[in-house]
């Protein structure tokens, strides 16, 4: 039996329809306040709350050793599990290749690059001063000049 239909409760179906409803209004489903960012879910206001909790949850969830994706042990460094980030590296495979063979950009999937390149004007600019950048950094750390490292990426 599925999960969901058989711990359901009364008061969680009624929020669900209410969070419907709020949202066919094009109201944020959370607050009820006009939403101002069209086709999102949440306002601004709400958004920035939403991704404030998810953060600190996520940032729970590593302090402890547990994969914030499957909430199995963190057996490697970084964000998620060993699984979680092949089935994640598969996947990205998967839809870079999808994009390859539709024609399009195999970073976004929305523009079509130039012919013999693999991704768009747009984020082959991107990736060009994302380059840059690191380089910057890199040579900042080189230097151990650490005055101005303001450089973000």
């Amino acid at each position: 039996m599925n999960y969901m239909k058989k711990h359901t409760t009364d008061a969680a179906k009624m929020m669900r329809a209410l969070r419907a409803e709020r949202r066919a209004a094009g109201l944020c489903p959370y607050c009820g306040e006009k939403n101002d960012r069209p086709g999102k879910y949440y306002c601004t206001n709400c958004a920035q709350r939403h991704n404030e909790k998810k953060a600190e949850w996520i940032e729970n969830r590593l302090v402890s050793h547990i994969c914030p994706k499957c909430g199995g042990e963190l057996d490697r460094e970084g964000f998620t599990c060993s699984k979680c980030k092949q089935k994640n590296s598969l996947a990205v495979a998967e839809i870079k290749n999808r994009y390859m063979q539709q024609g399009l950009c195999q970073r976004c999937g929305k523009a079509r690059p130039k012919p013999g390149v693999k991704y768009c004007e747009q984020c082959a600019a991107r990736d060009k001063e994302t380059r840059r950048l690191r380089r910057l950094k890199e040579n900042q750390v080189k230097q151990g000049d650490t005055s101005r490292s303001t450089v973000r990426f």
